[in-house]
């Protein structure tokens, strides 16, 4: 009677196990990315991939050993991104750790019609490897897919009807689209600014920042 539970318990394991370990040989993924955003000349338009369930601080490690790449192009025109990892996608919001989700961001500087296949491939360390070949492609790697892009319906200060800023060898940035000059005012600023609290992973003692009264009324 011993024997017979141990080995049912042997296989109960065996069988949890295989559920929870990063067996991926079974998985399907789909060879095309989930397009959204507004889908305008020098608006942000994002493609979100599903690969595979992972987390933060698994190994291997989604920010390290996965590479994102998605190639861009329109004639003879031919950009590539690197993307990143996203949890649920939805991290912001939700504060999730875990997921299976990579993401792109892409501003597109032409209308018409743009095709886009991603390089996804997993190694050690793979981030930082600047061959293209490292690694082995792997989940959603070569998916492909398209969309089309309509002028930009934005004006006055709103800068997605102005084009992209860029340096043109003079002393202000310039506007891709209207070709004004963008004069810049004021000093830049830590983007955390000294690890305000309410960042993610940031103790909750750290700043918090709360309007402060003239001394006339206190």
């Amino acid at each position: 009677m011993l024997r017979t539970i141990s080995v049912l318990m042997f296989f109960i394991i065996l069988a949890l196990s295989s559920c929870t370990g990063q067996n991926h040989t079974n998985i399907e993924f789909k060879k095309y990315g989930v397009v959204s955003g507004e889908l305008k000349k020098w608006h942000e338009v994002t493609i979100t991939f599903e690969g595979f369930p992972t987390s933060e601080n698994a190994k291997p490690n989604p920010f390290r050993d996965y590479r994102l790449d998605v190639t861009f192009t329109q004639e003879n025109k031919s950009y590539t991104v690197p993307g990143y990892y996203v949890a649920d996608g939805n991290a912001a919001e939700t504060s999730a750790e875990a997921g299976n989700k990579w993401r792109v961001n892409f501003m597109p500087d032409e209308e018409g019609n743009w095709n886009y296949v991603a390089s996804f491939r997993q190694g050690n360390w793979i981030a930082i490897n600047e061959d293209p070949n490292a690694g082995k492609g792997v989940a959603f790697d070569g998916a492909k897919g398209s969309f089309a892009i309509a002028p930009s319906d934005k004006t006055g200060k709103d800068f997605r009807g102005k084009g992209l800023l860029r340096y043109v060898g003079k002393n202000y940035l310039q506007f891709a689209e209207t070709g004004e000059y963008f004069l810049k005012g004021g000093a830049n600023s830590p983007e955390n600014f000294l690890e305000y609290y309410e960042f993610d992973g940031t103790p909750e003692d750290k700043h918090e920042y709360q309007p402060r009264l003239p001394d006339l009324f206190i």
